[in-house]
């Protein structure tokens, strides 16, 4: 499963944009929305900056850079990364959070 993920092997690899703005808009949706924490603060960093939507999406942007960069820890077990993404990043104790490595990492 390690080797599947091109950021895990590939310490330069950077997704393309197109699945960034995947990743964003799943997070945006699944996460941001559903989180209060994620909500209050996406609307204290961006909150005069356009529509509900926009502002989660742009704080939807910062966590998946967020991701990228913790995901790409030297010399750390993936799979613990992985583990710490989901439930300290994403805030959540289910596995939905997968998808989105999927779509970033793969």
């Amino acid at each position: 499963m390690v080797k599947s993920f091109k950021t895990f092997t590939n310490p330069n690899y950077t997704p393309p944009k197109e699945l960034v703005e995947n990743a964003a808009d799943w997070l945006a949706k699944n996460v941001v929305r559903n989180n209060k924490d994620h909500r209050k603060a996406a609307l204290d960093l961006y909150g005069g900056r356009g529509s509900t939507n926009a502002i989660m999406k742009e704080y939807a942007r910062d966590l998946v850079n967020k991701i990228l960069v913790d995901g790409r820890g030297e010399g750390r077990n993936p799979l613990e990364m992985l583990k710490y993404i989901g439930q300290r990043i994403l805030r959540g104790d289910k596995y939905k959070f997968l998808n989105l490595f999927i779509l970033l990492f793969s």
